[in-house]
């Protein structure tokens, strides 16, 4: 280990409860599909998780220099995010992640 090296700070992981109606999940998984990393966006969508990064993925299966800025949890079955997580070395912060998780629930049109 190189004793000069900045030390990472590991991931933030902030509990939260915001409710997102079905019709709104639907949109999210939508959203984050057509903006997908293969597809020149910035999201990976996974069953219930959305992985966010800096940038589009340079070929779809592999991110190349992409960092993952963070993850949005859902829950389908309680229709809410229950937790957003935050990797702060990449600069990234809680209100991007909400930033993101905005948009892609189509509330934040302006910045799409």
């Amino acid at each position: 280990m190189d004793p000069t090296a900045t030390p990472s700070l590991g991931p933030e992981f902030h509990e939260v409860d915001i409710p997102v109606a079905g019709s709104l999940l639907d949109r999210v998984a939508a959203t984050a599909a057509r903006a997908d990393v293969a597809r020149g966006g910035f999201y990976d969508a996974q069953i219930r998780t959305v992985a966010v990064y800096d940038r589009p993925w340079p070929t779809p299966n592999h991110p190349g220099t992409a960092q993952l800025l963070g993850m949005i949890h859902l829950s389908t079955r309680t229709e809410r995010v229950y937790r957003i997580e935050v990797y702060p070395d990449t600069g990234a912060s809680f209100d991007d992640l909400l930033t993101h998780l905005e948009r892609l629930m189509g509330l934040d049109e302006s910045r799409q």
